[in-house]
């Protein structure tokens, strides 16, 4: 393999790993998002899986992002508290590294989430909230 190849392979291996973070906080939240309501709905997971697909940042995961939401939509299905638990700690430690873009971007897609189903209840709300207040993010300015 010449030098091109293997500087090629570290530098995708490395941005892979660096967006593993967002990737697996993405899930989580979206999770989050999905159980808010306590109904999980087709439009939900239709519009998580398309925003995986169309951001440059999660596509690269393909199915491996998707199975890292089945995996969270599974835990808050037989334990939220353990659920709520591993989403703080996974939205904590991407937020405590992630650019403003990428704060920004969480934001957007977790509203775009929202949106999906065409309704916006409380506790989707609130979910939003928490997301923002978590990231520094003005809500207002996003909805």
């Amino acid at each position: 393999m010449g030098f091109a190849k293997i500087a090629a392979f570290f530098t995708n291996t490395a941005g892979r790993a660096m967006n593993k973070t967002t990737m697996v906080a993405t899930a989580q939240g979206f999770a989050k998002m999905i159980y808010a309501d306590g109904v999980v709905e087709d439009a939900e997971l239709k519009a998580a899986y398309a925003i995986f697909k169309r951001n440059p940042k999660l596509s690269v995961f393909g199915n491996e992002a998707v199975k890292e939401l089945d995996t969270a939509l599974d835990l808050w299905e037989t334990s939220k508290r353990q659920a709520r638990v591993e989403t703080n700690r996974a939205l904590e430690a991407w937020a405590a590294n992630a650019t403003k873009e990428d704060k920004e971007d969480f934001l957007n897609s977790i509203l775009d989430l929202m949106d999906s189903d065409g309704d916006q209840d409380d506790a989707e709300l609130a979910v939003a909230k928490e997301f923002a207040t978590l990231t520094g993010l003005d809500l207002d300015k996003f909805l």
